[in-house]
């Protein structure tokens, strides 16, 4: 199986196939993580992408879902960031800034990845078959269309033979952080307001983790998993990865009927919405 790691709190989204219910055939898992995290700004002003702290979520969330994986008895073959701004369909101006506070500031091309981490610098193939699969799940995660997302056969064919793994998981991390000026601005803003009867302005952290998995060898996706949390994206302690993988089964057993009562209650939950 190969992961590529690619956000309030809310009962999270799930997809899982009947067929992950009496049989489960992931055995080896290659481990990849894409995501941003941005320094939101006023005025209307688009996000601003903060490199550091991209690169300290990405490298914080990975090893935390190669170690669950481990837990679960998958040999993880391999557990790599790939990217930061892998795909950002929804950005406009595409603005980087090197850090909190400072440092160089850039604006990226149309589809151009912020950084690329060393892993998939040497092998561009699998960079772009892991690319194609990261657009089409971000654009079917944009519109709320899971049961599209089913990834090109031709690139999971590529994974598989870099790898060596039988099945990927995709993963996206996307989180917004306020500066500490910033919420003791809001805070102090909100006590004076609030001496007047009105409410004053939210300001709180929050991540997003998209989970999804699909086998290398069929193409099926057998879990797809997102969730928002008001968490800080560069320190979201155990708010994002254990929730993601609760019900993800045990090495060579099938996934507990358990996760259907969640997946059915998950489905109810969307046609009301869309009521």
């Amino acid at each position: 199986m190969a992961i590529l790691a690619s956000g309030c709190v809310r009962v999270p989204d799930l997809r899982a196939p009947d067929s992950f219910f009496t049989e489960n055939p992931a055995k080896k898992v290659a481990v990849f993580s894409s995501g941003r995290v941005d320094w939101p700004r006023m005025a209307g002003k688009e996000a601003l992408l903060g490199l550091a702290e991209s690169k300290q979520a990405l490298e914080t969330i990975t090893p935390a879902i190669c170690s669950a994986l481990k837990a679960k008895g998958y040999d993880v073959v391999l557990c790599e960031p790939a990217g930061i701004a892998y795909y950002n369909p929804s950005y406009k101006e595409n603005w980087v800034v090197e850090r909190e506070g400072g440092g160089r500031e850039w604006q990226l091309k149309d589809k151009e990845p912020a950084y690329l981490y060393p892993a998939l610098q040497k092998d561009p193939q699998l960079s772009q078959a892991l690319r194609n699969i990261h657009e089409k799940m971000e654009l079917d995660l944009s519109k709320r269309q899971w049961a599209r997302f089913v990834p090109e056969k031709d690139d999971l064919q590529v994974v598989m033979k870099a790898t060596g793994a039988d099945t990927i998981c995709l993963s996206r991390i996307h989180g917004g952080k306020f500066s500490t000026a910033r919420k003791a601005g809001a805070l102090a803003t909100t006590v004076a307001l609030a001496m007047v009867g009105v409410s004053g302005p939210l300001v709180s952290d929050w991540t997003e983790l998209s989970l999804s998995c699909a086998s290398l060898v069929t193409g099926e996706v057998l879990w797809q998993y997102a969730r928002t949390v008001s968490v800080d994206p560069v320190v979201p302690g155990d708010a994002l990865v254990p929730p993601a993988l609760e019900y993800f089964p045990d090495k060579d057993k099938p996934l507990d009927a358990k996760y259907k009562k969640e997946k059915r209650k998950t489905n109810e939950q969307d046609i009301a919405k869309q009521r």
